[in-house]
Parts: structure tokens; C-alpha cells; sequence
């Protein structure tokens, strides 16, 4: 495609056309990638090593650190709560945390005259 053809394009011709053609790249890239894991593998048998790739596997999204001191109250049940840096943190706070509902903070330091 010229410089021609693309400037006689509709603005939607166009995005398609870039759709189209990012598409096209990724797919090209993937292929390189699996060829080239394929290449790994078989050279790896070759000489009896064993290999994986962790590529399917999904990161761990990232947490924002706790501040040590911080007190955190269980909704379910406000007669439990844990302050950040007292020991291994309760069930009930590693399961609101994986969740990402953690209640908000109070804060224990003390509080300056």
C-alpha cells in the first residue's frame, strides 16, 4: 500500500487498516515467539536438559505496602482487628488483602501534644 492509497482513505478505512495491521503484527510476533521456544525445546532435548516457560502464567498484581502500625479492624466482626508488624497477619486480614478490601486504616502511633 503507497502513500497514494492511504491518503484516499476514509478515517474508518484507515482505522481499520491500522487495526488490520496491528493485529497482523502481533500475530507475527507470537509465531516468532512459539517458533522460537519450539527451536529452545528441541535443542534442549538434544542434550537432555529439561526446560518450561512460565509464559501463561498471570502476575501477581501489585499490592500497596502496609505501614507498620497501622491497625485494621475485620468488618465481619469489629471485636478482631490486627496492627501491621504484630506477628503473621489473621485469615480474615490475608483473605480481605488478596481481595483488595482491605477496610481503611487507623493509625496507633501516638499522637503528638
Amino acid at each position: 500500500m503507497n502513500q497514494d492509497t492511504l491518503n484516499k482513505l476514509t478515517d474508518p478505512e484507515l482505522t481499520q487498516v491500522i487495526a488490520t495491521a496491528q493485529d497482523l503484527l502481533h500475530a507475527r510476533a507470537e509465531k516468532r515467539k512459539s517458533d522460537a521456544m519450539e527451536q529452545i525445546r528441541q535443542l534442549a532435548a538434544a542434550v537432555q536438559i529439561s526446560v518450561s516457560f512460565d509464559a501463561g502464567r498471570k502476575q501477581r498484581a501489585s499490592r500497596p505496602m502496609l505501614k507498620a502500625g497501622d491497625r485494621y479492624t475485620n468488618p465481619a466482626d469489629a471485636g478482631q482487628s490486627y496492627v501491621v508488624g504484630k506477628g503473621k497477619p489473621p485469615a480474615w486480614f490475608s483473605a480481605l488483602r488478596e481481595k483488595n478490601k482491605l477496610p481503611a486504616p487507623v493509625s496507633t502511633e501516638p499522637k503528638e501534644k
